[in-house]
């Protein structure tokens, strides 16, 4: 399975983000997940639990490993594309079909591109794949969890890849031809699965396996990729979730002027293969600050990324070899627009834990080896966030809304839906 990257086409880059945004902002509004952001800390037991809470920590309790889990659906953006911090959408079905297995089906929307004026691929993946949660009977035993899926866990599976070329292209018998359009994969996972608060999911872990084109001579390419997919999980949990139980988990009535913290869900994006080796770097830091004891804050950011790829042409059968820089720094003022509610209701302290809308701007410079020149690109945008702490040192942090360009040129792209999301350091 080939797999490209290149500098950015501004006319074809919205194209599937337009209706990613969209489906995620419909499945926000779904009554059941405003339920569980408004009022996660606040709800009360239904059904007595004495046995299992009294063996778990607080931790497990918000990562919902009590409850028995017989399904899950999952509606996740995963970041493949650290270059220009493209999300793509993908929805599975996991199903248990033994104590410790599942049986998982997925669709991922996929869209890759190729150096320079080659063209753009757009397509489909599909896959199959069996996990085995290896620690669950061990834990089950010793602490009494439910049987759940929020574990680490080792899966095995096979994928069916699609692509459809754009139009114009019939030139690049490598990409238009038929047999270069499919392709079957078979792999191997190694993953931490956990949900979080009733809808929150979040997946992560490393994938090696081989892939190769079909109705072509049989030269499997190998594969090792890191993978990140976050997003929104539901099923029919039996309870409901006692804020008691996870005040020490969310740090409910910690006051918090400012907060010190760094997205690691991005910082390394792997990809080794046959035709392709890819390597993307991307540390960052952000500073928030409260406007007095105010509801408004400050948030500053400040990042960095440098990837590396190189690539096979097999229309000239030779390899070419990029690399790529950018420097961004963001402003943004943020107004938590239910925190001094949720403080009068006594579920929360005077933090920065809440939900918030936003106003900010970016400004980045970048640089590819086949540019002449450093290219800047300011953008200002609006957001609603979902910001939350948890745990001593960790937070997560979305964001949804639009992004507009300040300089592009003329028949280029003018905006495109923002979608944020990370999961981090508190220093």
């Amino acid at each position: 399975m080939k797999i490209y990257i290149n500098k950015t086409s501004d006319v074809e880059k919205g194209r599937y983000s337009n209706v990613i945004a969209l489906l995620l902002l419909m499945l926000l509004f779904l009554p059941g997940f405003i339920q569980a952001q408004k009022d996660s800390i606040s709800y009360g037991l239904t059904n007595n639990q004495d046995t299992i809470l009294k063996y778990i920590s607080p931790m497990e309790y918000a990562f919902m490993m009590h409850e028995e889990t017989s399904w899950l659906f999952k509606v996740n953006t995963t970041l493949t594309d650290l270059y220009r911090y493209r999300n793509y959408m993908k929805v599975g079905v996991e199903k248990r079909i033994a104590p410790s297995l599942t049986l998982e089906l997925g669709l991922e929307q996929l869209y890759n591109e190729v150096p320079s004026e080659f063209p753009l691929n757009h397509g489909v993946h599909t896959s199959i794949e069996s996990k085995w949660y290896y620690r669950l009977n061990k834990r089950i035993q010793q602490k009494n969890v439910a049987r759940n899926m929020s574990d680490n866990y080792i899966s095995i599976g096979v994928a069916y890849t699609r692509y459809w070329v754009n139009k114009g292209f019939s030139d690049w018998e490598d990409f238009t031809s038929p047999k270069s359009r499919s392709a079957i994969s078979g792999y191997l996972k190694w993953g931490m699965q956990r949900r979080f608060l009733k809808n929150g999911h979040a997946d992560m872990g490393f994938e090696v396996g081989l892939s190769n084109k079909l109705n072509v001579k049989l030269s499997p390419s190998f594969i090792f990729s890191t993978y990140v997919n976050m997003g929104l999980a539901f099923t029919k949990d039996k309870f409901m979730l006692d804020g008691n139980k996870l005040c020490p988990v969310l740090k409910c009535y910690d006051a918090s002027n400012f907060a010190l913290k760094s997205n690691v869900s991005s910082l390394l994006s792997l990809h080794l293969s046959e035709f392709l080796n890819r390597i993307a770097i991307n540390p960052n830091i952000a500073f928030e600050r409260k406007v007095g004891n105010s509801a408004f804050s400050i948030n500053t950011e400040a990042n960095g990324i440098y990837g590396y790829s190189e690539y096979y042409f097999s229309y000239n059968d030779s390899f070419n070899n990029s690399d790529f820089w950018r420097f961004g720094f963001q402003l943004e003022g943020r107004w938590y627009y239910n925190l001094k509610r949720r403080m009068l209701q006594g579920k929360t302290g005077n933090s920065l834990s809440a939900n918030y809308i936003t106003i900010g701007g970016l400004y980045n410079i970048s640089k590819a080896d086949y540019q002449k020149k450093w290219e800047s690109q300011p953008i200002i945008y609006g957001a609603i966030g979902w910001q939350r702490f948890f745990g001593k040192h960790m937070y997560y942090d979305i964001q949804l809304g639009y992004e507009y360009f300040l300089n592009t040129e003329p028949n280029v792209q003018e905006s495109q839906p923002r979608i944020k999301m990370g999961i981090g350091y508190r220093f």
